[in-house]
């Protein structure tokens, strides 16, 4: 049986020889022509040394998925964004699900037919889950020259029946959070952070996806970092952790 240090060479030695990788989008020193090579808007890009450890990962991991690479990952993601849990799922999309389901167990909140406030224009997987918890959307108005949600509108939106708010940072660009924790830690409401599209960026130098009860994040490979398909909620409550892992 081979030794993990000769796995290790193998990979390299078959990475090396049939997937040499100088740019994924041919965007290499050589070949790139200023005004005629096309440059992609997004993608993934990667390199040997990631798919070797892709590889190794398949041939020597403990679990094909969730093992000790997804443990390892959850704790990095955490610790970046000073938060306790990490819980990785299949994308983000099911993060946001997951988000609102935990609010439904009788461990946490047990909310059945409350209202989520939401942004108008937004991202279908942000509504698509407040409707699959059987919730109801209330929906505010944006500023047009943002796309966040309009504060003024927020705050007159919420009823008796409001619970929560979740909404995206469109683009990495957040609305006031420091107006938005407020009103929702006056009015009693649970602030849900949509991340996918802000991972690194921050508010007055603090993470977002640290603000919220809890954060979803989007590892699909349109995003800042790729784990190929894959999503995550964080967050500080222990008991909330616990529920979403057993979702």
């Amino acid at each position: 049986m081979l030794t993990d240090a000769e796995i290790r060479k193998s990979v390299q030695e078959l990475v090396a020889g049939s997937l040499p990788i100088s740019s994924m989008w041919g965007l290499d020193n050589e070949n790139f022509v200023p005004g005629e090579t096309v440059v992609q808007y997004s993608g993934p890009t990667w390199t040997n040394e990631e798919i070797e450890a892709a590889i190794y990962a398949i041939l020597r991991g403990k679990w094909l998925s969730s093992g000790e690479n997804v443990a390892r990952f959850e704790h990095a993601v955490s610790k970046e964004l000073g938060r306790k849990h990490s819980v990785m799922c299949n994308s983000g999309s099911s993060a946001n699900l997951l988000m609102l389901a935990a609010l439904k167990s009788t461990h946490t909140y047990g909310f059945k037919d409350i209202e989520v406030i939401t942004p108008v224009v937004c991202f279908p997987t942000t509504v698509a889950p407040i409707l699959q918890c059987g919730f109801v959307p209330r929906f505010v108005d944006i500023e047009p020259a943002t796309l966040n949600m309009d504060l003024d509108l927020f705050e007159r939106a919420i009823t008796e029946k409001t619970k929560a708010v979740m909404f995206s940072h469109v683009l990495g660009n957040p609305p006031d959070m420091d107006r938005v924790v407020k009103i929702c830690t006056e009015r009693n409401l649970l602030l849900l952070e949509d991340n996918c599209d802000a991972l690194g960026s921050t508010w007055r130098g603090k993470p977002l996806g640290s603000f919220g009860l809890m954060s979803s994040h989007s590892f699909y490979p349109s995003h800042h970092i790729t784990t190929g398909e894959g999503g995550l909620v964080s967050m500080d409550d222990d008991v909330l952790a616990r529920v979403l892992r057993s979702i």
